[in-house]
């Protein structure tokens, strides 16, 4: 038994990268039957941000069967690029690395920015999405639950999330050291989902002038006007981009669109109707991008992406680093527990193959005997019965006991691998006891 990691993240990856292998919503359900259709994969969650890719597996097979191969494939196959592309930047992690891992990624302090507390709402949207599409069972359930767990110490216990912690208010502060004050100026968000939303009452708080909205959806844009007390008036369609871009100081996106919804025509027609002297400064937070790359050719247009909110994430960093240490502390203790917990699933499977192969043994040889006795009176075979299952639970009391004590300990796999040899356990089929 084996959790693994396999993904890559804003760290070593750029966004061109990234934006290859991220995984649409609209698609969840289609790379879940992949994934779990490989032979080596008995569970799987999928963890996709603007920040990282990454696929939590679950697997009962020997690690030799080269899993990390297949998921490469996968990633490769499902999304329709070649893997010399991404398979430089991606990390593999098994076993106790691969858990740590998590629980700092809910911590808050592998992301971009540190301590930023999206990344909680994101780790708990993934493990529901796992649980829907039937990739979550019982070993990344409860991996996953700690995560959350761990993620929610880190916030209460120090002060690595202290207020203004995110990448919306990171890129308002990107666009605050590019144009100054946002007082008075007209701000446009594009895309109105939680992000967007965040980032609409960050605007607000900067007391912009005029706050508008475009979105696919106009329900859910409604909903997020209505929770920041804006007009009806704010919410456009996506028909009226290019007016609503030629009007707006800046820009922030933020949709979770499979393909740029930007393109370079709708800011060369915006810039027309503005002019040049009055430019656009628009920041993309969305992976893949909103924003067309060649619309940073457009003059009088200002793009930043994803990557180059790292700029003010870096100074972020250096200002929360004091609070690291501690967070480290909590995830080890939350490891400690989980590991735990794991290694006693490889003793409880052996303790139940054990007795279940033992009892297949005595109620063989029982019947054998009582066929050869012949004529054997009910009281006799009852008598007979409770002989045989008093012998096998005392020979088997002592290796019971000993596997449970050291159920939570290091040697946990050690003792069940010994105890699967000597018996030949490997191979019995639970239910029956038969190989």
């Amino acid at each position: 038994m084996q959790i693994v990691t396999v993904g890559l993240d804003c760290n070593k990856a750029p966004v061109e990268v990234r934006e290859k292998i991220s995984f649409s919503p609209y698609r969840l359900n289609d790379a879940y039957n992949a994934l779990l259709a490989l032979p080596s994969v008995q569970e799987a969650t999928i963890l996709s941000t603007c920040n990282r890719v990454e696929l939590y597996i679950y697997t009962e097979n020997d690690l030799g069967s080269d899993i990390f191969s297949d998921l490469r494939v996968f990633l490769s196959d499902f999304h329709q690029t070649p893997e010399e592309i991404f398979s430089p930047y991606l990390y593999f992690l098994t076993g106790t690395a691969a858990v740590q891992h998590l629980f700092e990624v809910a911590s808050g302090i592998q992301s971009m920015i540190i301590g930023e507390a999206q990344i909680q709402g994101q780790v708990r949207e993934a493990i529901e999405q796992a649980r829907k599409n039937g990739g979550a069972g019982r070993v990344l359930d409860a991996l996953f639950r700690a995560a959350i767990s761990t993620g929610k110490r880190a916030r209460t216990e120090t002060t690595i999330s202290e207020s203004g912690v995110s990448v919306s208010y990171t890129a308002i502060e990107l666009l605050e050291e590019k144009v100054g004050s946002l007082q008075g100026k007209q701000a446009l968000v594009i895309g109105s989902g939680k992000t967007g939303r965040l980032t609409g009452q960050i605007l607000l708080d900067k007391k912009v002038t005029d706050l508008t909205f475009i979105n696919r959806d106009l329900g859910n844009a409604c909903e997020t006007a209505r929770q920041l007390g804006l007009a009806e008036d704010s919410i456009k369609a996506f028909d009226c981009l290019v007016p609503a871009l030629a009007e707006a100081d800046i820009v922030i996106t933020s949709t979770a669109a499979p393909h740029p919804v930007v393109h370079r025509a709708h800011l060369e027609l915006a810039m027309a109707e503005r002019g040049e002297a009055r430019p656009i400064y628009i920041v993309d937070i969305a992976v893949p991008r909103d924003v067309e790359p060649e619309s940073a050719e457009v003059p009088g247009v200002r793009v930043w992406d994803i990557d180059g909110v790292n700029i003010l994430a870096e100074a972020n960093k250096a200002r929360r680093n004091g609070e690291v240490g501690r967070v480290q502390e909590i995830v080890q203790e939350e490891l400690a527990d989980f590991m735990a917990w794991l290694r006693a699933l490889t003793v409880v499977p052996t303790i139940t193959t054990l007795r279940q192969h033992a009892d297949t043994i005595r109620k063989n040889e029982l019947n054998r005997t009582i066929q050869a006795l012949g004529d054997v009176s009910d009281r006799e075979a009852r008598l007979l019965e409770d002989l045989t299952c008093r012998i096998v639970n005392k020979l088997l009391h002592e290796p019971t006991l000993r596997l449970k004590e050291v159920a939570n300990s290091t040697e946990a796999d050690r003792y069940a691998e010994i105890v699967r040899h000597l018996f030949s356990l490997n191979g019995v089929n639970i239910s029956n006891g038969t190989k």
